[in-house]
């Protein structure tokens, strides 16, 4: 018994020994059905006026559920968990976006396909009223992840988490038209977090993104766009 079961034979697979970290996240599967449940809950929301109590109640109700699923899922697993849940507040983000542009008369092409690889995906591609054409990749950071005991950012655990996130817009603009390939990086974080600490995080990511000519925009948490749930 070498603490790994068969997921083939019983169903589930475990890891008992710490031998790979791949255990420690949610699986792509788990991440697929997290994005079927908030499409087909946010479907009715959908039909509600933008703004109105009832859609804002709506939304919120969808994003719970969703939390719960990854509670429900992970609660053996702390660091599963998290991040589950932080994806889950991606995705709520990512769509109510989606249907931010499409409200303004912009046409969306969301999770769309890039190459033939079926794991490329970019987040979205807005092709506006007057034919400008946007790409963006959203990610969602939870800051509390990132801070000092002095309350000061962890700007070496930022710049690993910036490396990853800046090989996969590359690998995105290898992939598209010449001339079309600019991808601006969306990065939004809790609600909850002081909007000192959000501006502390956008001059960080302009400071270091300039090299990568990544262009990044930080959503102010308590400013209208920071509302993923509320339109």
């Amino acid at each position: 018994e070498d603490g790994i079961r068969d997921y083939k034979v019983t169903g589930v697979q475990t890891c008992a020994l710490p031998i790979s970290s791949h255990c420690d996240q949610p699986d792509k599967r788990n991440q697929a059905m997290n994005r079927a449940l908030l499409e087909s809950c946010l479907l009715p929301c959908s039909r509600l006026i933008v703004g109105t109590p009832q859609r804002i109640t709506c939304t919120r109700s969808c994003l719970a559920r969703c939390l719960s699923n990854c509670r429900t899922r992970y609660r053996n697993n702390p660091r599963a968990l998290q991040l589950c849940l932080n994806n889950c507040r991606g995705l709520g983000a990512e769509m109510s976006t989606n249907r931010a542009f499409s409200a303004r008369g912009h046409r969306v092409v969301a999770q769309r396909q890039l190459g033939g690889r079926p794991g490329l995906r970019l987040d979205r591609t807005v092709v506006t009223s007057s034919g400008k054409i946007l790409h963006q990749e959203d990610k969602h950071i939870d800051l509390a992840r990132y801070l000092l005991p002095n309350g000061q950012l962890n700007e070496i655990a930022l710049r690993n988490r910036l490396t990853t996130i800046v090989e996969q817009i590359r690998r995105y603009q290898r992939r598209l038209p010449h001339g079309q390939n600019r991808v601006r990086l969306v990065v939004r974080v809790p609600n909850t977090t002081p909007r000192s600490q959000a501006q502390a995080l956008q001059r960080f990511l302009l400071q270091a993104l300039r090299p990568s000519r990544i262009n990044v925009t930080v959503i102010q948490p308590g400013s209208p766009a920071s509302q993923a749930f509320n339109i």
